[in-house]
């Protein structure tokens, strides 16, 4: 199959770009600007010239495909947010995601796969949150609401459309990854408390295997893209820092981490989302390589991560 990926050269697009080759996809990458052609084929696609934004070059390089795939982000890089600061995500997730569709419409594209977040829901507390959970309201999540509006509007006018709501996407190449890791190492990784929130995560080689399957999937709908043990933050954090040989975290006033980050970051990243996979396992097979944080971050540990040899 001819495979159109927006966002192949994130974290998820690469894993996503890698898994689709393995399965014998031709993949076609949009690409701005030749140095995104560069890694493009660095992965081993095909780089094709557009900007999401522009819908003409997205159609352009959408022709002959038989499906699209949406895993672009803009992920604001400040510890300190505002909603204001995702303007520019929220654009590429709204408008990106309206042309994707369009193009899928032109072209005869027999599928549409939107890659989104398992912060679309709200917070569950210990909960096992499934599909079907109650999302929340948050200035920082229009972008990922508009899009897949977009794309249950289109399921409903017939196209056959899958979204993936992953979960913490944890990598060695991931920022957000190395940053929680040198911060339980330093000891100054904010924590609400020992139980709860509940973490889920979902390693990127797992996230870009779950894409892959969307691609040649009978079914279409929503599905979670989540680890199969979702764990308190707490009992995350100290096994990291026994891992590294840090000392054990304690927990901070609420107060002073909403000082630190903001009060959206804290009712975003705070929340409790305790959320199944059970889904995607039973309809698309989906079997994560990493089923829990201590075999995602045994693996980060062991390619790149800071961790005691001792």
């Amino acid at each position: 199959m001819r495979v159109l990926v927006a966002g192949a050269t994130g974290l998820i697009g690469r894993s996503a770009v890698r898994s689709l080759l393995a399965g014998g996809h031709r993949v076609v990458a949009l690409a701005r600007g030749e140095e995104r052609a560069t890694q493009v084929r660095a992965l081993g696609a095909t780089p094709a010239p557009g900007d999401l934004l522009d819908a003409a070059s997205v159609c352009a390089a959408a022709a002959g495909c038989e499906a699209l795939i949406n895993l672009a982000w803009v992920i604001p890089a400040k510890a300190r947010l505002r909603a204001a600061d995702w303007a520019e995500n929220d654009r590429v997730r709204g408008e990106g995601t309206r042309n994707l569709l369009a193009a899928v419409r032109e072209v005869g594209a027999g599928r549409f796969v939107l890659g989104s977040t398992h912060f679309v829901y709200a917070d569950g507390a210990a909960a096992l949150l499934d599909e079907g959970a109650p999302y929340r309201e948050h200035p920082f999540l229009s972008g990922a609401r508009a899009a897949e509006d977009l794309a249950q509007q289109a399921g409903s006018a017939g196209v056959d459309t899958v979204i993936l709501r992953f979960a913490s996407v944890q990598s060695a190449e991931s920022p957000q990854t190395s940053t929680l890791i040198e911060n339980i190492s330093k000891g100054s990784q904010p924590l609400l408390h020992w139980g709860l929130p509940y973490w889920s995560m979902i390693h990127a080689e797992d996230a870009g295997t779950a894409v892959a399957l969307a691609v040649g999937a009978a079914t279409s709908g929503a599905y979670n893209v989540v680890d199969d043990e979702p764990a308190p933050h707490g009992e995350i954090a100290r096994w990291l820092a026994e891992r590294v040989g840090a000392k054990p975290p304690v927990s901070g006033a609420a107060w002073l981490i909403r000082m630190a980050t903001g009060k959206d970051n804290v009712a975003l990243l705070g929340s409790s989302l305790r959320v199944s996979n059970a889904r995607i396992r039973e309809a698309l097979g989906f079997r994560p390589i990493f089923p829990s944080y201590r075999e995602i971050f045994t693996e980060i540990l062991a390619h790149g991560g800071q961790q005691n040899d001792g």
